[in-house]
């Protein structure tokens, strides 16, 4: 298993109104500093450009997903940039909406957070993305 940890600049929230408009009811969106500039074959060094989405969440009803129902996440090959210019890979992972309020706290209390993505060798397959936070001794004070 290769594993890659992009960290979590910037983030930007989403909240959709009504059932049946868009497929989650809230996403947070996420951006880095540093993100590839193109699509990147697996096993290739990407060229980073700054700043750029790679990532979002997307929090579902739970009456609509019943949590053992929501896929856990997703990995698009091609993101998109200004202008909708395709620009490197986009990681979307999936949580019941009743997570939207402890992931919130999450990045606004915690530095650093990551989105460590995951993938198989061989054959470089996508396995799974996670949020994650820097290791922290315990007992230690906020900064």
């Amino acid at each position: 298993m290769v594993e890659q940890l992009i960290e979590i600049k910037k983030y930007e929230i989403r909240y959709f109104p009504g059932k049946g408009h868009h497929a989650c009811r809230a996403e947070i969106v996420l951006f880095s500093d540093l993100v590839p500039k193109a699509p990147i074959p697996l096993g290739q060094k990407p060229t980073w450009v700054k700043p750029y989405c790679f990532g979002i969440i997307r929090f579902h009803d739970i009456e609509q997903y019943p949590p053992l129902s929501l896929p856990e996440c997703e990995f698009l090959t091609a993101g998109y940039g200004p202008q909708d210019q395709p620009r490197g890979p986009l990681y979307i992972l999936h949580y019941p909406i009743t997570l939207l309020g402890s992931i919130i706290e999450t990045l606004r209390t915690e530095k650093p957070v990551y989105l460590q993505v995951s993938f198989e060798i061989p054959p470089g397959k996508f396995a799974y993305a996670i949020l994650t936070t820097e290791k922290e001794p315990v007992g230690e004070e906020e900064k």
